[in-house]
């Protein structure tokens, strides 16, 4: 589920202990892999910030979440959106995607 969303949460890098791959539904082409993730928190769930412009791989846009390989590039992605949305005050326009539920972290995280 793709949202864009108003309200700011928290962000945070969320490491991914087993990697993540996103891969195309029909193709099976992969799009994206890494072990960490940007993530965003708020009182109506959790999300990993993806990418923008959307991936687009058989005629479709498809989510794709900003993923990465070392901690320093995510740090670095991380505090460029954190100082965009200070910036503007709201998460408008940044692409959100639903964070599966076996893949949701603790809040005190």
């Amino acid at each position: 589920m793709r949202k864009r969303k108003s309200v700011i949460g928290i962000i945070k890098i969320v490491p991914l202990s087993d990697g993540l791959e996103a891969v195309c539904e029909k193709c099976k082409k992969i799009l994206g892999n890494g072990v960490y993730a940007i993530g965003i928190s708020d009182e109506d769930g959790q999300y990993f910030v993806e990418h923008d412009p959307s991936v687009e791989c058989c005629g479709k846009e498809r989510a794709v979440p900003l993923l990465y390989m070392d901690l320093d590039s995510a740090v670095r992605e991380k505090d460029r959106i954190k100082a965009a949305v200070e910036h503007t005050g709201t998460l408008h326009g940044i692409n959100l995607v639903e964070v599966p539920e076996d893949m949701r972290w603790s809040a005190e995280n």
